[in-house]
């Protein structure tokens, strides 16, 4: 069950956030992963607050990336390291290695599997669309009941890697959702009610995970 948290923006849910991290990465590795569009400027200040000397145990890795060229803007890879997302002591790779589609899954798969094997704690970063997509699985689609760990979406715009719904529901010990702004009200209602269809709404998968918070400006309790 989500709980839902009311603030004027995302400060204190971003340093309950890097203080779960660093707690957690002062007893051994964790897998951070993270979300692109609004989300990132929460984890660049998230980023900024992990200990020097917790870094060593962190990893990170995309929850979703635009498949388009490696030295594309578009990238969320790019757009994170653009504003500063780096440390030379983090583990925290690209996904897009300029090949094809299906081999370009096939990385990101074993990139995953990779830091399964090494991080037993999982924290999971997300944001939601106006329209209730997450990650890179958007409303009406195939992926949505998809099993796989990690599949793509055609979108309107790009097309999209994504790890799946069903790898969320069943693999993050914690996950932390930011969901600000005006367009976002109905679809905060709808996460609050839970009064629509996950087909329509990919976002409401967040519902069945046991440790979420959604820090937002509009609904609490």
């Amino acid at each position: 069950m989500i709980q839902f948290i009311k603030d004027q923006n995302f400060i204190n849910g971003a340093n309950e956030l890097a203080n779960l991290l660093n707690s957690e990465l002062s007893h051994g590795p964790v897998l951070w992963i993270v979300s692109g569009g609004s989300n990132i400027l929460i984890e660049k200040y998230i980023l900024d607050q992990i200990e020097n000397k917790n870094l060593a145990n962190l990893e990170v890795i995309l929850g979703d990336e635009r498949f388009v060229s490696s030295k594309d803007p578009n990238s969320n890879y790019l757009q994170l390291i653009s504003i500063g997302f780096k440390n030379k002591k983090l583990h925290f790779e690209p996904i897009l290695r300029n090949q094809n589609l299906e081999d370009t899954k096939k990385y990101y798969l074993n990139q995953l599997l990779n830091k399964l094997n090494k991080n037993p704690v999982i924290i999971g970063q997300f944001g939601i669309g106006a329209d209730g997509h997450t990650l890179g699985i958007l409303p009406f689609s195939t992926a949505i009941s998809s099993k796989d760990k990690v599949l793509y979406i055609e979108g309107k715009d790009f097309m999209r890697l994504s790890l799946s719904l069903d790898f969320i529901k069943k693999s993050i010990n914690y996950g932390y959702l930011f969901c600000f702004g005006k367009d976002k009200q109905k679809i905060l209602q709808i996460l609050k009610s839970g009064n629509g269809s996950q087909l329509k709404y990919p976002s409401l998968i967040f519902r069945q995970i046991k440790s979420i918070k959604l820090y937002n400006e509009y609904i609490g309790g």
